[in-house]
């Protein structure tokens, strides 16, 4: 079994931010998957993020099929306080 450290109110918004894009961007219905599966990073999977170290991870797999989105917003998506959301509609 592979344990986790994690913030748990923090993963369980950013779990439930990507469940209600998936079920927002699925408006005629779909498929919404959450998989979870081990992953090892080596040095050269972690150049880009000082805060990883290489080693053991659990990766989360959110896959839906919605409408996707626009690469205008796929650049800003890890932004903190980006939103697509109309004001009052939400977060995520």
């Amino acid at each position: 079994p592979l344990v986790v450290d994690v913030d748990p109110a923090g993963f369980e918004q950013v779990v439930l931010n990507l469940v209600f894009n998936a079920r927002d961007a699925m408006v005629s219905g779909g498929k919404l998957v959450l998989r979870t599966m081990p992953s090892q990073l080596d040095p050269t999977h972690v150049d880009w993020s000082a805060e990883l170290a290489p080693g053991r991870y659990a990766t989360l797999i959110v896959s839906d099929d919605g409408v996707g989105m626009p690469r205008e917003v796929r650049r800003r998506v890890f932004e903190p306080f980006f939103t697509t959301k109309a004001p009052g509609k939400g977060t995520g």
